[in-house]
């Protein structure tokens, strides 16, 4: 009984911070690439859009074709826009590409980024919208069996 009374005044006297980070997947601006694929031309790249409210919005590829595109989604469901392959695939290694999907929305949205491929294979990520990122970034992937100067 003593350690009871003896434990809850020590936490009436102790000054208790809680600290955590304000991060979260839904935003009004995004920035996405999608990471390199085998055999891109028979690859689908998706962008699905979700939201909590009705909201519209713009995709736009910078530094590409110039495909732009809108987007309507409702409350609980997905919208799914279909990237061009020549627009989404990022094959280049080590140069800096001056081609992404920027995405725009009236209210919060939710995005993830998906691809598959005609051998069944399939990946997706979640997109985090601007507000959400830092200037570090990693990207995690499976090692490269052919690499020969020692990098994956």
């Amino acid at each position: 009984m003593y350690k009871i009374i003896g434990l809850s005044i020590m936490f009436l006297f102790t000054k208790n911070n809680a600290k955590s980070q304000n991060l979260t997947n839904e935003g009004t601006d995004f920035w996405v690439a999608f990471t390199e694929v085998h055999e891109m031309a028979k690859a689908t790249f998706e962008i699905n859009i979700t939201s909590r409210v009705t909201t519209t919005g713009t995709i736009t590829i910078v530094g590409g074709s110039g495909f732009t595109t809108s987007f309507n989604v409702k409350p609980g469901e997905v919208a799914i826009v279909k990237i061009p392959s020549i627009d989404a695939h990022n094959a280049l290694s080590e140069i800096i590409a001056h081609r992404s999907i920027h995405i725009e929305s009236v209210n919060p949205v939710s995005v993830f980024a998906t691809t598959y491929d005609h051998q069944g294979q399939s990946e997706a990520a979640i997109c985090l919208p601007s507000q959400s990122l830092g200037s570090d970034y990693m990207i995690t992937t499976y090692a490269d069996t052919n690499a020969t100067d020692g990098f994956a």
